[in-house]
């Protein structure tokens, strides 16, 4: 980890328009998943597995923060 990946995963953590993307694609999939129907069983894996991505993604920047920071 290079100090200029860690400090462009704080800018992207901290970048109010990835935060609202972000915030607005999660809540998304969890209203689609709430609303649909007993007979979706594939929709709702397909909706959980689009909500683990993104939590990943956020969970990886920050990772990379960290890692950026301890090595200073």
């Amino acid at each position: 980890m290079t100090d200029i990946e860690a400090r462009r995963a704080k800018e992207l953590l901290e970048d109010e328009v990835l935060k609202s993307a972000l915030t607005k694609v999660q809540e998304d999939l969890k209203k689609r998943w709430a609303t649909s129907s007993p007979n979706e069983a594939k929709l709702r894996e397909e909706l959980y597995h689009e909500l683990l991505g993104s939590l990943s993604f956020e969970r990886k920047l920050k990772a990379m923060l960290g890692n950026g920071l301890k090595r200073k």
